[in-house]
């Protein structure tokens, strides 16, 4: 098979290097056109070019994927088949592969989007077939399987969370795609209360409802008032529910009440004894929670019970609370979930229970919706969760996009420090902020406490740019700082952080190195901004 790869001025260099190593029984080569780089390029105009070079003889033609228009054209003046191919040069070996695999691509949507859709569209089927294949007990219509896939995730509504607010956090929940929902109940709640917490979700939802609480009467007032899941029995539970045990799946957890013991084995054999105890009582849908220790506090204790509770007990569900590791250890949540749930899915756990509680577990439920698909996906393939084309990489990258060539430049200024503004715009100064994901910019005069401006958005580029267009600022330092600032709170609204203005968004791992290695009673340094006052 013999290739054209059509690029710009910039990036020529760099595919040479790239397409130097190329597949076997494929020879590539590189068409250099006049443009700078390949986003300025349209279809037309490279069909044009290719016409005047006299391209011909190529079994195809890759475009660049940020080609504007649709490549068909060039195709039609060449008489050779044209495809786009990836957004990103980095990405060129690998869709170079695929093509001599015999991966049809498209002249209108670039070739990394193709690949990673028809893959997703595959796993998608994979997964709908698990769903149509699944047995084990159900909660309202929803199946928990016994054996994975599919994942089911449940997400806590915390008790601690005011009765005006549950609702709205049901329906945010329900919205992200969370299969149920998870009525907290705490030790100061009633049973009328459990009631009237449990009916409120309940009404509000189309999906699945269940109630977590410590003492059986509360479970019971939970199922009365329509929760189709009860979290959890312990010894002795069974008697008193007896009445319920055909109307509610029960989550079996291995305590008498007074806690759950760190041996595994002893996890077992209480887990057996609740279970012949729901057994002797009429509970007939049982789900088997090990229970997930914190970190340093039984974790890798937890891991062999549920090794052990995947063995001894093959015809029930396995549940896992991984909000017991997420809550409890000061780490990026992103990774701590996607690693757990890749481990519950290898120990047979088709139930996981997340809860958002803390600040820092926000987004736990979508983070580990995902990480349950690539998990799922991964039991189905036979293969680690990795190239599925969907990932939790949110911060750190798959592969670094290589690098374009870089001319040398006729002058260059390297910096060793920040460096401050010289001076204060005449025109005011402005605070930017993030308000519910939006980046917020608003010009202020010096001499007014109003601001005269504000302007609201998602795309913190498109928020400075209509504030300078409608204010008037021209100054150089503070346009800079401007466009500067709310990129950084556009950066934040998206990964839901905290942002403070003249505040840096990361402290590099590199950095945070410093910290545990600073000598015993040395002061810590003050932070702060080098680059004086807002302009």
């Amino acid at each position: 098979m013999h290739i054209l790869v059509v690029t710009g001025r910039i990036a020529g260099p760099s595919i040479r290097r790239l397409t130097a190593k190329r597949p076997r029984g494929v020879r590539v080569d590189v068409a250099v056109l006049d443009v700078p780089v390949a986003a300025m390029m349209t279809a037309e105009y490279v069909a044009e070019k290719l016409v005047e070079k006299g391209i011909r003889g190529y079994d195809l033609i890759l475009v660049p994927g940020l080609l504007r228009g649709d490549a068909s054209i060039i195709s039609e003046r060449l008489g050779i088949t044209v495809w786009k191919g990836p957004r990103s040069m980095g990405d060129l070996p690998i869709i170079l592969e695929a093509v001599a695999e015999g991966q049809k691509l498209s002249p209108k949507e670039p070739a990394d989007e193709v690949l990673r859709e028809r893959r997703l569209d595959r796993l998608r089927t994979m997964i709908t077939s698990a769903e149509e294949r699944c047995r084990g007990p159900e909660a309202d219509g929803l199946c928990i399987p016994i054996h994975p896939p599919p994942i089911r995730i449940a997400v806590e509504l915390p008790p601690s969370l005011p009765e005006e607010s549950l609702a709205a956090e049901a329906r945010r929940f329900a919205g992200l795609g969370a299969d149920l929902v998870v009525v907290g109940i705490g030790p100061q709640h009633s049973d009328t209360d459990v009631k009237r917490r449990v009916r409120l979700v309940s009404q509000t939802l189309e999906i699945p409802v269940a109630v977590d609480a410590g003492r059986p009467e509360h479970l019971a007032a939970g199922i009365e008032a329509g929760a189709c899941m009860a979290m959890s029995i312990y010894k002795g539970y069974a008697e008193q529910l007896e009445t319920y045990g055909s109307k509610a799946v029960f989550v079996a957890v291995p305590s008498r009440g007074e806690g759950v013991p760190r041996s595994p084995s002893a996890r077992i054999r209480l887990l057996k004894e609740i279970l012949d105890e729901a057994g002797r009582h009429g509970l007939e849908k049982i789900v088997v929670d090990p229970v997930l220790l914190p970190p340093m506090q039984g974790l890798a204790e937890s891991l062999d019970a549920y090794s052990r509770a995947s063995r001894r007990f093959r015809d029930k569900p396995l549940m896992m609370g991984i909000a017991n590791v997420t809550e409890l250890i000061d780490a990026d949540s992103i990774g701590v979930n996607a690693l757990l749930t890749s481990i519950a899915a290898e120990l047979r756990v088709s139930l996981l229970l997340v809860a958002e509680e803390s600040w820092k577990a926000r987004g736990s439920l979508a983070e580990t919706m995902i990480a349950s698909f690539m998990a799922a996906a991964s039991l189905l393939l036979g293969s680690p969760p990795k190239d599925l084309g969907v990932d939790l990489l949110v911060v750190k990258e798959k592969r670094p996009k290589h690098p374009e060539h870089r001319p040398e430049p006729r002058r260059l200024v390297e910096l060793k420090k920040a460096v401050r503004s010289r001076r204060m715009d005449p025109i005011g100064y402005v605070k930017i902020r993030v308000i519910e994901g939006r980046v917020e910019a608003c010009l202020y005069r010096y001499e007014d406490e109003m601001p005269e401006l504000c302007v609201v958005g998602r795309d913190g580029l498109s928020v400075a740019r209509v504030l300078v267009r409608e204010t008037g600022i021209s100054d150089p330092d503070h346009l800079s700082y401007i466009a500067y600032e709310a990129s950084k709170a556009e950066v934040a609204a998206v990964l839901g952080k905290s942002y403070v203005q003249e505040e840096p968004l990361f402290i590099p791992v590199e950095e945070r190195l410093k910290i545990i290695r600073r000598p015993s009673g040395a002061s810590m340094q003050a932070g702060g901004s080098e680059r004086g006052a807002p302009l």
